[in-house]
Parts: C-alpha cells; sequence; structure tokens
C-alpha cells in the first residue's frame, strides 16, 4: 500500500519504492562506471568457490547466514580498519531530506569513525533474498539508506 500523504517521519522498513521515486523526486541514471582491479590467482579461484556455493544455496539463506557463508570471506581480503574508517554493522543512521525524516537500521557500512560511524563512505548492504510481503520493498530501503548517507555527506553526486 503506497503512502497518500507526504509524510515527515519514514522508516526504512516502511519504505516502498513507488514512494521514494516520488516524495524525492527520483530519476534513474542508467550510467554506470565500472573499473576492474587485478586479482590474484588465489581471489579468483576463492570468488569461484564462493559463486557456485551461492548458486546452489543462497535462496535457502537468511541475512546472517549470507554474511557468514559469503560476505565474510570477500571481506577479508579487504582491509575496512584504519585509524579514520571501519566496518560497522547494525547501526542506526537518519538524516532529513526534503522536510521528511529518513531513518532506520542500516546492516553493513564502512564509514568515518572507530567506535561509532559519523559518515557513511560508499559501502550500504541490504539484504533480503524475496519480498517478504507487499510493505517489504529491500530496494527502496537501500536507496532510503543511499539517500541518508548522501545527505549526511553533503555530496549531490549521483548515488549508486
Amino acid at each position: 500500500m503506497q503512502i497518500k500523504r507526504r509524510p515527515t517521519k519514514l522508516n526504512f522498513s516502511e519504505l516502498l519504492i513507488d514512494d521514494v521515486i516520488r516524495f524525492f523526486n527520483l530519476k534513474q541514471n542508467q550510467s554506470l562506471v565500472v573499473k576492474t582491479l587485478p586479482a590474484t590467482h588465489n581471489q579468483i579461484e576463492a570468488s569461484r568457490i564462493l559463486a557456485s556455493r551461492a548458486i546452489q544455496r543462497i535462496q535457502y539463506w537468511n541475512e546472517q547466514e549470507l554474511v557468514m557463508k559469503h560476505l565474510s570471506f570477500i571481506l577479508k581480503d579487504v582491509n575496512f580498519e584504519d585509524d579514520r574508517y571501519s566496518l560497522f554493522a547494525e547501526r542506526p543512521i537518519s538524516a532529513t531530506i526534503d522536510n521528511i525524516l529518513l531513518t532506520g537500521i542500516v546492516d553493513f557500512v564502512v564509514a568515518e569513525g572507530i567506535g561509532r560511524p559519523y559518515a557513511p563512505y560508499f559501502f550500504i548492504q541490504e539484504y533480503k533474498y524475496a519480498r517478504q510481503g507487499p510493505e517489504s520493498d529491500p530496494q527502496a530501503q537501500l536507496l532510503g539508506e543511499m539517500l541518508v548517507a548522501q545527505e549526511i555527506n553533503q555530496n549531490k553526486q549521483p548515488v549508486y
């Protein structure tokens, strides 16, 4: 069910894609920049094994199983921790955009900060293997989270 009137506060879990597009006047950008980085033989082989496992069973995994069985193996090769930024999971994030407070919990984000996230950098993850009913829209939730990150960072560049 779409929200009829413009709200003053929305939780990520309440968002539906049509409402997000309408309330924030969004347009889809068809261009995408892709950069390929060199990978070692071991990284390529590990990726092949992970993809093979995922193809066989990902449709049965819940969010925590996805993290444990798949994402954690990818992330172990990337250093997301230093004295300026860290990996954070299940953290609250919010911002007011066009007079609407968007708020909720981000599943996974790399952000400036050590003990708590201050400025989300680029990596936000939202996982649901399928819509869990007419009121559950993971695409809208992710888009809402990305809009909040963009607002916190005061960056009006397109969000990918």
